[in-house]
């Protein structure tokens, strides 16, 4: 499940929406223009949600604002910075798993984001593109290490 930072939210998105909001019991939202599924929660609610969702099973790859959005003209800069899933690494304080990625779950990030590209409108597509990029290119690098 990819948890998108967008301002003071993490928002997923379509199937990962509907999971979320049955598993956290947030409201499941659509956008006006094009019906997109969306979910979210206040940023500041992530120890909250985080473990809620690996404790159901779900690994979820965290994609957070990587600088300041009021420096910047532009969206601002994104990408994974952290991995959490059920199965294997150290449970923290909250009962989370966090552990280095799985060549099947990078995999299966990969075909997340083309989803959420092929779901997106165009603006969007283009709005999100550098983030987007910069998360597949780091999601390749880990697949190096492996």
């Amino acid at each position: 499940m990819l948890l998108f930072r967008c301002g003071d939210f993490y928002e997923t998105y379509e199937d990962d929406a509907e999971k979320a909001a049955r598993t956290l019991g947030i409201t499941l939202t659509r956008r006006n223009d094009d019906g997109t599924q969306m979910a979210g929660f206040p940023h500041h609610a992530l120890d909250t949600y985080l473990p809620k969702l690996v404790r159901a099973g779900y690994r979820c790859a965290i994609c957070d604002q990587l600088e300041d959005p009021k420096l910047t003209k532009k969206l601002a800069k994104r990408g994974i910075t952290e991995l959490v899933t059920p199965n294997n690494g150290f449970k923290d304080e909250d009962g989370a798993m966090r552990h280095t990625m799985k060549r099947e779950e990078i995999d299966a990030l990969y075909r997340q984001l083309d989803n959420f590209i092929a779901d997106s409108t165009r603006q969007e597509a283009e709005e999100h593109k550098a983030a987007i990029l910069e998360i597949k290119g780091w999601l390749h690098k880990r697949m190096q290490e492996i």
